[in-house]
């Protein structure tokens, strides 16, 4: 998943990540969404859970989130997943984002200040998750946003 919009003319294969349905970005308080899903511990968020809960959860509020707290868009989830093969599997395609931001991104718009509160959040949110290995799939998940 990026948020990269990449030239309309292009021969790249767009990006095509699994959908991981275990959270859902409820469009209330950008930053207070760890402590509404028990992702914070200590008034920091809590990177101490297993792996593909973290990335269900960053999934949900640091991509989801961060786009509909940027956009007019809700329920974004739905306007960017796809059933494939057998109709067994869910996932995010990015191919749909150009077209969806177009109309929700007017041009030469500034960013309020809630939005660049939720930018800043997500960067440190993101810095935080930077590398975070899951032990048993011998795979690293990497969070960035710079």
């Amino acid at each position: 998943m990026d948020l990269l919009l990449g030239p309309s003319q292009h021969d790249l294969t767009p990006a095509i990540v699994p959908y991981l349905p275990s959270f859902v970005y409820d469009g209330l308080a950008y930053a207070a969404f760890p402590s509404r899903t028990g992702f914070e511990k200590d008034g920091q968020l809590d990177i101490d859970m297993p792996c593909l809960e973290l990335a269900a959860f960053a999934q949900a509020w640091l991509y989801f989130g961060l786009l509909e707290t940027l956009t007019t868009l809700s329920n974004i989830h739905k306007k960017l997943t796809t059933i494939v093969d057998d109709g067994s599997n869910i996932v995010v395609e990015t191919s749909k984002l150009d077209r969806l931001l177009a109309g929700s991104l007017p041009a030469g718009q500034f960013l309020q200040l809630d939005q660049s509160s939720a930018l800043a959040t997500a960067r440190e949110a993101s810095n935080r998750l930077r590398h975070v290995q899951d032990p048993d799939e011998r795979s690293y998940i990497v969070f960035f946003f710079d």
